[in-house]
């Protein structure tokens, strides 16, 4: 229970560092919070099993939250290792698959519009001028991903195999997660908003924390 009070306790001190923006604070208590929910989740079920794809997305977010706190030539770096996360939350949520089911065209076309519109709004922002040419294709396929993680946890809802209380902190967290990254996007390449910090993060830990959470609680260890 103590590393899982730490993670949050961290969280919370992100939060209010970045509101205030303290950036040295910021530096220690968001890459905390990721190490403590690791350990977290660690202790409890030693990544037993398809727990390992939930672990390891977790190291590679802690990477991108590293990446992103450093200058923006490590932007793109950080992007990736989310990426990377996101594919071991793919296989995660798919472990094993729901059936297809016509149960699954309301997800996918919520999540393919949701895509649609984030993708089309943060592209009109990168403008040649501003040397944002090379970051098309990156966006783009970064948004697919999470996009495709998305749909993978809202599937869990259909899924036998998933409880219906893992299920629903499944949805809820990736939902989240997406919405932080969709406010990060719109910041860093259409226009700022303001404590924008604050409301990636509140978002950003709340759906990892909703994510991992699920999973325990489909492992039967929460």
């Amino acid at each position: 229970m103590i590393l899982l009070v730490a993670a949050g306790f961290f969280a919370v001190l992100n939060w209010w560092a970045a509101w205030f923006e303290k950036k040295r604070l910021i530096y220690l208590a968001k890459p905390a919070s990721l190490f403590f929910l690791i350990l977290w989740s660690y202790y409890l079920s030693g990544w037993d099993g398809r727990l390992i794809w939930f672990g390891l997305a977790l190291i590679f977010s802690l990477l991108g939250d590293i990446f992103l706190m450093l200058s923006d030539r490590f932007f793109l770096f950080g992007l990736a290792a989310f990426l990377t996360g996101h594919v071991f939350y793919i296989v995660g949520f798919n472990n094993p698959p729901a059936a297809l089911s016509l149960w699954m065209l309301a997800p996918l076309v919520a999540v393919s519009l949701g895509y649609v519109w984030i993708m089309s709004t943060v592209l009109r922002g990168l403008h040649p001028s501003l040397g944002m040419r090379n970051m098309r294709i990156p966006v783009l396929i970064y948004g697919l991903v999470i996009s495709i993680m998305v749909f993978s946890a809202l599937n869990t809802q259909i899924n036998p195999e998933w409880t219906r209380q893992a299920a629903l902190l499944a949805s809820l967290g990736s939902i989240l997660f997406m919405f932080s990254d969709s406010i990060l996007a719109y910041a860093r390449f259409v226009r700022s908003i303001p404590h924008e910090g604050f409301w990636v993060m509140i978002a950003y830990h709340l759906g990892q924390f909703g994510i991992i959470a699920a999973a325990l609680v489909q492992a039967g260890v929460l």
